[in-house]
This record gives C-alpha cells, structure tokens and sequence, in this order.
C-alpha cells in the first residue's frame, strides 16, 4: 500500500528476453526496442545495464519485484502471444500458472490468444489454458502477428463474437487489448482503438480495457471511455511518461479524464519494463499543471481519485474485494519479509536474478 491505499499493477510482465526466445531478425529487434524503452524512458539511477535487463524474467522474479521492492499489493499477469517475435510468447501461460499457483492471494491472471489464427484455434486454446487455470478473469490479445502480417478486428462477428460468448461461458469478465504501441515496423491502423466500441457495445457483460491508453489515439479513446460504461483505459507504459514526458502524461490524463472520468482510468506501470516503485511513486507525487487544469476545467487529483485509479476501479471492474485481499495479505510471507528487512533496494532481486553483484 502507498500512503494506506492498496495498490494493483494492472499489467505485470515477466518476460523472456533471452536471445534464443527471438524468432527472426525481426523478433531479435523488437527484443532491443524493448530494452530501449526500458533505457530511453526510466532515468539513468532507475536503469539496469542490458545484460541485467535481457534475461529470462521469471514467475519469482516478478513477485519478488512487487512485493519486496515496491509498495505493490496485487499484480495482474497477462500471458502473451507474440508467438510470430518469440518461442514462448514473450510472457509465457506457464509463467501465469506458476504465479497464480504459489500467490493467490496475490496475482490477478490473465489467459492469451491469438485471433489471428482463426476461431477453432482461438476456442481450443480458450479451452485449455482455461482447465489449467479456473482462476483467470481475463483474456490479453495483441492486433497483429507476422511472417505472414496478418491483423484482426474486435468487432468481426465471426471470429470474435463466438470468442466472447466462450469467454463469457467460461467465467471470464475481462478482454484486455493491447492497443497505441505498434510492435516495430508494421502498420500503425490496428492499434487505433476504433474496433473496441462495436463489441463494447454488443457484449456488455465484459469489460474491454484498452492497454496503453494515452500513447496514442487519445481523443478516440476519451470518447469511448464517456460513451461506453465497460471500457477503460489501463496506462501500462503511459505512466512512464510522468518521469520523461510529465507534460505530455498530463495532456493525455486530462483529456481522458474530462470525458471519461477518474473511474474509468487502470494504474500499471510496464513492470517489468521499469521498476514498480519508480511509476508508483511518481504517479503518487504527480500533480496536474494548473494551466492544464485551467485548460480542461479540471480539479486537481485528489488522495480519493488517486485511490480508485492505483486499485479501486480495478476491484470494481474485475470484481475483487481489494480491502478483503489485502487484509488476508497480512503475515504472509511477502509481509513477514517486509516487516524484517524493510523495503528492498530497487533491482536487488534482478541483479541477483542476472548474477550481477552491483
């Protein structure tokens, strides 16, 4: 908790970034572009050096991370299907298993499919992945896939809407799409958010969170965050720019939180693409500019708005009970070794993981 308040990553990573997961010339730059992100975004004293950052990011490495480094209480794991850029996906489903088996008091799971390989595909994996772990409340998809390119759109009828009715059968309450950060050279129109609405509005029995809101296509998401109850924007990455682009951070929350309110906004930070405690805290110390303010007719974020974005419009959209999470968090084994060592020094866990003494 920061300050008293729980606290849920919306989006948390461990992904593999060995050299050998890359498929191609294109995966192995992709695999770059992700740690020029992590070097390009972060400031210099919240870096970790290549060779610490492109590792094989595992289950306990991201536990480890949240929860002794970071004032984090819950995180949601998202497994990944980046199959045409890498062997396992990027964040593998077994990775997803692994966590929500040792900390379920703990971690939020998410299934992943990729459209792009046709309905039966889709419904098979949807079928599997689901036996293995009944806890999953989501499904994360990314738009594109290549070697061939190939795309997909939200709103076909018929090779999403059977998806959705399947989702809805199974339990599952949330369709997470990534969206605004094209994966390398491809073609930027699959990321915009203007297939979300469509099956926002035929199937609202889910939520649809729009991954990386603000990086792009701002306005049409603002829209839809005030047209339509069950879409939000989760800020993976977006909250890297309070750091390196405040101004630019500020003009995409305005704009969002003009049309769509505060209840509509999802923290995450891109864990593990930057530290958790350095978005958290940056985003806990974050004050809109008054000129933005002024702009926008806004108030200033308040402690109580801040609440609902770091965790409670989570809780309500997926249908947790946070205080009653957190609660039943005390003495375990994350807060004993809390209450022993304090808090950990940021990387100390992915140092080790990397056998990097300093």
């Amino acid at each position: 908790m920061i300050d008293g308040i729980p606290v849920v990553n919306a989006v948390a990573h461990a992904y593999n970034f060995e050299a050998a997961n890359a498929r191609g010339p294109i995966g192995a730059a992709v695999r770059d572009a992700f740690f020029g992100i992590h070097s390009h975004f972060n400031p210099p004293d919240w870096q970790v050096a290549k060779d610490v950052f492109q590792i094989d990011q595992s289950a306990e490495l991201l536990a480890r991370t949240h929860f002794l480094e970071s004032d984090v209480d819950v995180l949601v794991y998202h497994a990944l299907r980046l199959d045409s850029l890498f062997a396992d996906g990027l964040c593998s489903f077994d990775k997803a298993v692994e966590l929500q088996r040792r900390w379920p008091g703990r971690v939020v799971t998410y299934l992943g499919i990729d459209p792009t390989l046709g309905l039966q595909r889709c419904l098979d994996d949807l079928e599997s992945q689901h036996e293995q772990l009944p806890e999953a409340i989501g499904v994360k998809m990314y738009p594109d896939q290549l070697e061939p390119y190939r795309t997909f759109r939200l709103d076909d009828p018929e090779l999403m809407f059977p998806l959705y009715q399947r989702m809805l059968d199974l339990g599952i309450r949330v369709v997470a799409i990534h969206k605004a950060l094209p994966n390398g050279p491809v073609p930027l129109a699959p990321y915009s958010i203007a297939d979300v609405e469509v099956a926002a509005m035929v199937f609202g029995q889910l939520a649809f969170e729009i991954v990386h809101a603000g990086m792009a296509f701002v306005a049409e998401t603002a829209y839809a965050l005030a047209r339509f109850p069950n879409v939000y924007a989760n800020l993976e990455i977006t909250t890297m720019l309070i750091s390196k682009a405040p101004r630019l951070f500020a003009e995409a929350m305005a704009e969002m939180l003009f049309w769509g309110g505060p209840a509509k906004l999802l923290y995450s930070d891109g864990a593990l693409f930057a530290h958790p405690n350095l978005g958290l805290e940056a985003f806990w110390d974050f004050e809109m500019p008054p000129d933005i303010l002024d702009k926008y007719g806004l108030p200033p974020l308040d402690r109580n708005q801040k609440a609902m974005i770091l965790g409670g419009n989570y809780a309500r959209m997926a249908g947790l009970d946070l205080p009653g999470i957190v609660a039943a968090q005390v003495g375990d084994e994350w807060t004993q070794a809390r209450e022993q060592h304090g808090l950990a020094a940021p990387f100390s866990n992915w140092r080790a993981a990397a056998g990097v003494s300093t």
